[in-house]
């Protein structure tokens, strides 16, 4: 990956930062855990204690640094002086609350190698000229967006939050007297059919022109405002 006499975008510091967390917190091993894979770790023996405790945390064991140590031994991946590296990792993590600033750091250069890879393997395309040039564009403009999305902030959430929020709007729904989870309309037959207006929602009104969506749309807009 590295161009001759160019080191690849890499913080040190903040890989053993992440790790020396994820021994000290069971809680950053999960953080850590959610937001990053192996490939994001430089260092090829960050990558194997990474991966040693991913699948720790998959069987359920504690991450600490007689499990990984054992973990790193069983894979053929424990290094000369590991037990001690393990140890070094854990004292010098300046606090674990700051765990989503090293993640960032490592994300942010995670990227920049992928990219860097990327427009490797476009350079190399275009110079054998086996490919044509929209094809070599399209693939590049693939390559990119896969870097992008799998770069940006998931909206997933827990389903214990996603139960927890449903039931809080059902709870207010049995309280309310119309019995709308949303907003009323002021049109009975409309609030039937959506349950009101939710919050969030993107109201398109949409008809051919001369049909009255002015004339529907002024009692919406003033019943909402009364509201």
């Amino acid at each position: 990956m590295a161009e001759a006499g160019r080191v690849p975008p890499s913080s040190p510091e903040a890989e053993k930062s992440i790790l020396g967390s994820m021994l000290l917190s069971e809680r950053c091993v999960c953080d850590a855990l959610e937001a990053l894979s192996a490939e994001d770790f430089f260092q090829q023996r960050h990558r194997d204690i990474f991966i040693a405790m991913q699948d720790l945390f998959a069987a359920a064991v504690a991450v600490d640094i007689v499990t990984v140590t054992q973990k790193l031994e069983q894979m053929g991946k424990m290094q000369l002086g590991g037990v001690e590296y393990l140890s070094d990792l854990t004292q010098m993590v300046p606090s674990v609350a700051n765990l989503a600033h090293y993640m960032d750091i490592v994300q942010q250069k995670s990227v920049l190698r992928k990219l860097i890879d990327v427009g490797l393997e476009i350079s190399d395309e275009c110079y054998r000229e086996s490919l044509a040039s929209e094809e070599i564009v399209g693939r590049a403009g693939d390559a990119i967006y896969k870097i992008a999305m799998k770069n940006s902030k998931s909206t997933l959430v827990h389903i214990r939050e996603a139960l927890e929020e449903a039931y809080l709007k059902i709870s207010a729904s049995m309280e309310s007297k119309d019995g709308l989870m949303g907003i009323p309309t002021g049109f009975p037959r409309l609030d039937r059919t959506l349950s009101g207006l939710q919050g969030a929602q993107l109201i398109v009104i949409a008809a051919r022109p001369g049909m009255g969506k002015t004339s529907w749309s002024w009692p919406l807009l003033w019943h909402l405002l009364l509201k």
